[in-house]
């Protein structure tokens, strides 16, 4: 007898749609009818299942979170660069009006 269901629950990290393995008197009563509990080795089973599960969705959680940082760090080395181009082209711009502005009183 299958144990599982369908649920409109979300997964804690990611957001998707989950089959919920039900448990436990109530639950396990509700799915079968009232007509016993579930069995040990099916808990097990589910047990596992559902650490596997957790487990897979806590090192998702780590790698998106390590990716949302690089992410940040490269936009941060980006908006410096971009920052640190604007200042040389300014300097550079300000140093070419200097040199035509000797050139022009050089050549009165």
């Amino acid at each position: 007898m299958c144990h599982w269901a369908w649920s409109a629950s979300h997964c804690c990290c990611c957001w998707t749609v989950r089959q919920v393995c039900y448990l436990g008197p109530i639950f396990g009563s509700v799915l079968t009818g009232g007509m016993g509990q579930v069995p040990a080795e099916t808990e097990k089973l589910a047990m596992a299942r559902l650490q596997r599960e957790v487990s897979r969705c806590q090192s998702e959680g780590a790698m998106r979170e390590k990716l949302i940082l690089e992410l940040e760090e490269e936009r941060r080395l980006r908006l410096e660069s971009e920052k640190r181009l604007r200042e040389v082209t300014h300097d550079s711009e300000l140093g070419r009006a200097q040199m035509v502005s000797l050139q022009q009183q050089f050549s009165r």
